[in-house]
């Protein structure tokens, strides 16, 4: 996580829990917001969202371009 003006940025590395498509979109779900990034070819992403307190849980999920939705994964803010 990076802070930045009241930003934080989630960057992950999505092969370390699936093997996902370029142009995947890939969803942080923090509380009633959902805020989305689209993967690269490797995998990787980053979703920028409004600060958060550490130990915030944080939802992630993808959902590919047929429309198939992942398991989601749950992670704690650093």
């Amino acid at each position: 996580n990076i802070e930045k003006e009241g930003q934080v940025e989630i960057i992950g590395w999505l092969y370390q829990y699936y093997n996902i498509e370029p142009k995947a979109k890939v969803f942080a779900k923090i509380g009633k917001k959902t805020y989305k990034a689209t993967a690269s070819a490797k995998g990787k992403f980053t979703i920028k969202v409004k600060k958060v307190k550490k130990g915030t849980k944080i939802k992630v999920y993808v959902k590919d371009t047929a429309g198939n939705t992942s398991k989601t994964v749950t992670v704690k803010a650093k």
